[in-house]
């Protein structure tokens, strides 16, 4: 097993609103050969709060979950605005990932496990879950990242909504 990485992303294009981005990533990660092991992830570094704008790098090398090529993974890139809504210990939290577990045992228990299967039914699943429970934050955009590639081979994965235009790599450790 090993674990998923979201090594650096950059911004190409801040949201419509007014000041510096405030990004996080939430992370839906499931196995479709082991139901009920879906979780969900929050990745936030206070320095990105309010400082983050076109042009600006980060490499934030940090940890989501451990995966395997099985592995299903869901990223979507969310735009606080005055606190964010999506943090572990809130019910918006939780109600995302009870949503989103239901969601993905269902398809998997039905035998619709493979990934690129499950991504064209799950993304907007997730997009709508997030959008549920946002009170102020906004979604730009859910990416499906295959664990069955070579991730930096792959290059980037683009999240584009809501005016901004940002791109994230990840890579296996």
């Amino acid at each position: 097993m090993t674990t998923l990485i979201l090594n650096e992303f950059k911004c190409y294009a801040e949201t419509n609103e007014s000041g510096d981005d405030s990004p996080y990533f939430v992370f839906f990660v499931g196995d479709p050969t082991s139901p009920k092991s879906a979780s969900l992830i929050r990745i936030r570094q206070s320095h990105w709060d309010n400082d983050v704008a076109k042009g600006d790098l980060f490499k934030p090398g940090a940890s989501v979950a451990p995966v395997t090529s099985s592995s299903f993974v869901l990223c979507a890139l969310m735009e606080e605005d005055d606190n964010a809504d999506f943090v572990p210990e809130n019910g918006a939290f939780a109600n995302v990932r009870k949503s989103m577990r239901e969601q993905f045992d269902a398809y998997a228990a039905s035998g619709s496990s493979a990934a690129t299967t499950l991504a064209t039914k799950l993304i907007p699943k997730f997009g709508d879950a997030l959008n549920e429970y946002c009170t102020n934050d906004d979604l730009v955009a859910v990416v499906h990242i295959p664990m069955n590639i070579d991730l930096v081979a792959h290059g980037s994965f683009a999240f584009r909504g809501d005016g901004a235009h940002y791109k994230a790599w990840f890579r296996k450790a």
